[in-house]
């Protein structure tokens, strides 16, 4: 069994994910799903002539969105597996959110997840996250945040939070 609580000490950097990247198809699935169509994001040919960055933006809360399943491979390699019923992660929040630099749907992404604070609650742990999402070869990252998760070990005994 791991010990958790080597892996959550602050100023722990539990890992980097994988790179990703954002078909336009993607793109335009998200903004249909949240009701936002807007050419910066959805069309291709308006963006070549009209836009500065001459081709679409992934949405900002699109970027937001991939950070909870970029974090579990991330988790997976400290023995942590929030698809079972045995390691209960639940989003809780956030306490800060800024996207410095946009997402272009070239560009490729990925998430830096570091241990910022760890309260523990008796029934589980709230874990705060300072979360970086980089772009390849951005001077900027594309996303900053402080990401509050509760966990569980044995999530099938979960307290109501």
């Amino acid at each position: 069994m791991t010990d958790m609580s080597e892996i959550f000490e602050v100023g722990n950097e539990l890992g980097v994910s994988k790179w990703i990247s954002f078909t336009q198809a993607q793109i335009d699935q998200f903004g249909a799903a949240t009701n936002e169509i807007d050419p910066f994001h959805n069309d291709p040919e308006w963006c070549k002539t009209n836009s500065p960055f001459k081709q679409t933006l992934v949405y900002g809360f699109q970027t937001m969105s991939v950070i909870s399943p970029l974090s579990e491979e991330v988790f997976q390699k400290h023995g942590i597996d929030a698809n079972t019923s045995e390691d209960l992660l639940l989003n809780y929040g956030f306490n800060k959110l800024r996207l410095p630099a946009p997402v272009l749907q070239s560009d490729e992404i990925r998430a830096r997840y570091t241990v910022a604070n760890v309260e523990d609650k008796g029934f589980g742990k709230l874990l705060t996250l300072n979360v970086v999402v980089e772009i390849k070869g951005g001077k900027k990252p594309a996303l900053i945040a402080e990401w509050v998760s509760y966990f569980q070990k044995d999530g099938a005994k979960m307290a109501r939070v």
